[in-house]
C-alpha cells in the first residue's frame, strides 16, 4: 500500500483524514490534495490522485472488515453515510435502527478500525 520513501503516517493522522476525504468524496480537487494521495500511489494527474485515493478508502474499509468481523455494524454505518450518499445520516441512523448518537459512534468506531487497517498494512509493507 506504501510508495516507497514516503514516511508512513500516524494513526491519529490517518484518523483524521479518512473523514474529510469521505466527506469529500466527489471532489476530485479535494481528494486529490489529501496526503492519503501520495500514499495511495496516485499519479500526477487530479482526477487519477482522486480515484487512487477512492481505490484506498474502499480497500481500507474492505480490510477493516477483514479483520474485525464483529464490527460490521461500524463498517456499515461509514459504508452507508459516506459511500451511499443518497440519504443523511440521520436516515442512516433510522434505517440503521440506531439512534443519532449511537450512529455517530459506530462511524467513529469504523473510522478508527479503517485507520487501523491501513496504517497496519504499511507498516506490513
Amino acid at each position: 500500500m506504501s510508495s516507497v520513501g514516503l514516511p508512513l503516517p500516524l494513526l491519529p493522522d490517518v484518523e483524521r483524514e479518512l473523514p474529510s476525504v469521505a466527506s469529500s468524496w466527489t471532489d476530485d480537487a479535494v481528494l486529490a490534495a489529501s496526503p492519503l494521495a501520495d500514499l495511495a500511489g496516485g499519479e500526477e494527474a487530479e482526477h487519477a490522485r482522486a480515484e487512487a485515493v477512492r481505490r484506498l478508502f474502499r480497500e481500507a474499509l474492505a480490510a477493516a472488515r477483514a479483520a474485525a468481523p464483529d464490527r460490521g455494524a461500524a463498517f456499515k454505518a461509514v459504508e452507508m453515510a459516506y459511500l451511499d450518499r443518497s440519504v443523511s445520516h440521520e436516515r442512516v441512523a433510522e434505517r440503521m435502527a440506531v439512534s443519532r448518537s449511537t450512529f455517530y459512534r459506530l462511524l467513529k468506531r469504523g473510522i478508527q478500525g479503517m485507520a487501523r487497517a491501513l496504517v497496519q498494512g504499511w507498516e506490513g509493507n
